[in-house]
């Protein structure tokens, strides 16, 4: 089927609406041609000589939708936003689309809006400048810096930051990300297609399907893998280990092949880089160590579960659910209080890291406490008959049999 609707002003848009079209159908799903519908666009639309290397589809069953990746391709990431100070034009790129996009209200016109916003911001927005300087205000805060990458084993260990700057410029140009609301209702390159009004209708239909959407806009992005990559950097050696259960567990948790792929590449790093150093110099494990080291572990389990009683404390309905989360609350806020009673802050440099934790666990605390719930035991529908007959009849008059 092809669009003759005259408010499509290029031939090329037409093409790529009817290319995204077909993958609805797979008998007649062509990811090649959607490709070049999207470098025939750039091209002679806006002049653009960056090219979609692949598109992928994802045939998403068993994981939460993740909607859409326009993901840059280029080698060395973190070496070329960390140490040049050069632009740095997007040449190539990838896109991937979850097969869930079809299962929902968006359009073809809708997903089509939502893939050009991606990648032409993704091009001309230049975002290695933008995640040039949040990294840097990460070392100006943390007092950080990375000094010598000359040795091939301090080489392999920054790629552990790819993963993370790579996210970073996913999410900054991404639709389902957008910040600010100027941005929603007029978007310059939508504009010269005559798609202007397509990406607020678009975007206000994926908020309300695409898990981690947010449609509160005017704040910040969220870039939580680059604070991640950065924080399990500086700390390489003791983060190892859980950083290494961690990515494991989202390899399972995405339905996303390029995200799978980043995540694999990280764990390929975590288990070349030779950490002989874990413990001690001396390579002697002593027990002091281990008691140090088990601490650590635990108190870092405490802190990954974080973002597990955040959902839970929106998502509680019950009061049995309520008292379940909130004891086992209780009991990790036990264990953080005990160790920084009995911890000299200033012979343990993550002490203030485990005093954030224990006023975020505070904080979620008090925000499930303060939720109204029902009992699961009380089934059946309660009707208060005095309430509805003075409602049905104000002025009180009996009309009993």
């Amino acid at each position: 089927m092809e669009y003759t609707d005259k408010n499509y002003k290029y031939i090329e848009l037409n093409k790529l609406i009817h290319a995204i079209g077909s993958l609805r159908e797979p008998d007649k799903r062509d990811l090649t041609y959607v490709g070049k519908c999207l470098d025939d666009l750039l091209k002679n639309v806006f002049n653009i000589k960056a090219r979609c290397r692949r598109v992928y589809f994802a045939e998403n069953t068993d994981n939460i939708m993740f909607g859409l990746v326009v993901q840059p391709l280029m080698a060395n990431p973190s070496e070329v936003v960390l140490f040049s100070d050069e632009s740095v034009p997007i040449q190539d790129y990838a896109v991937e689309i979850d097969s869930k996009l079809f299962t929902t209200e968006l359009s073809d016109e809708d997903i089509a809006a939502l893939i050009i916003y991606n990648i032409i911001h993704l091009i001309k927005d230049n975002v290695v400048e933008r995640v040039r300087d949040i990294v840097a205000e990460y070392f100006a805060v943390h007092d950080k810096n990375i000094k010598d990458i000359s040795s091939p084993q301090s080489t392999t260990k920054l790629k552990v930051l790819d993963f993370g700057i790579t996210d970073a410029m996913i999410q900054l140009t991404s639709a389902l990300q957008i910040t600010r609301e100027d941005q929603i209702e007029s978007d310059i390159y939508l504009e010269e297609l005559d798609m202007g009004y397509v990406l607020p209708r678009a975007i206000q239909k994926a908020y309300r399907i695409i898990p981690g959407c947010d449609n509160v806009v005017e704040r910040e992005p969220t870039l939580n893998a680059l604070d991640w990559c950065l924080r399990t950097y500086f700390d390489f050696e003791r983060e190892r280990i859980i950083a290494l259960r961690t990515l494991k567990k989202l390899v399972d948790c995405t339905g996303s092949y390029i995200y799978k792929t980043m995540i694999k590449n990280t764990i390929l790093v975590f288990n070349t880089v030779n950490t002989d150093s874990y413990f001690e110099s001396a390579g002697v494990l002593t027990e002091a160590s281990l008691l140090n080291t088990l601490k650590y572990n635990g108190l870092r389990g405490i802190e990954n579960d974080l973002y597990e009683f955040m959902v839970r404390a929106r998502n509680a309905n019950t009061e049995d659910e309520v008292m379940y989360a909130l004891k086992q609350i209780n009991t990790r806020l036990t264990i953080l209080d005990d160790y920084l009673m009995s911890t000299d802050s200033e012979k343990d440099r993550n002490y203030e890291r485990w005093q954030a934790v224990y006023t975020k666990y505070k904080a979620i605390r008090d925000e499930i406490a303060a939720k109204k719930v029902y009992n699961k035991r009380n089934y059946g529908i309660f009707v208060d008959y005095d309430k509805l007959d003075n409602d049905d009849n104000p002025n009180g008059e009996d009309y009993s049999m």
